[in-house]
């Protein structure tokens, strides 16, 4: 955790996110965890998928949405789900 991710909304400016929260919501027939990030308060991303870059991990696409918002920042989720064999 506390890893930083980077996504650029079209015409914007990059945004940094930090990774702040794994959490595994897996049951019997579904894998599932989601992830919880911090971004900055002067810019609202809206719900829809981002292209993000991890210096590790490099691109991928990430659907993140809007969950809250704290005194420093917005907080967005992106949930993973898959049925297990």
């Amino acid at each position: 955790m506390h890893s930083h991710f980077t996504v650029t909304p079209e015409q914007n400016t990059p945004q940094k996110l930090e990774l702040i929260e794994v959490a595994d919501k897996s049951s019997t027939a579904v894998e599932q965890f989601s992830l919880i990030f911090h971004g900055p308060s002067d810019f609202l991303l809206p719900q829809k998928l981002y292209a993000a870059q991890h210096p590790k991990l490099g691109s991928m696409d990430l659907f993140l949405v809007p969950v809250g918002q704290t005194q420093d920042g917005y907080l967005y989720q992106v949930v993973f789900n898959r049925l297990k064999d």
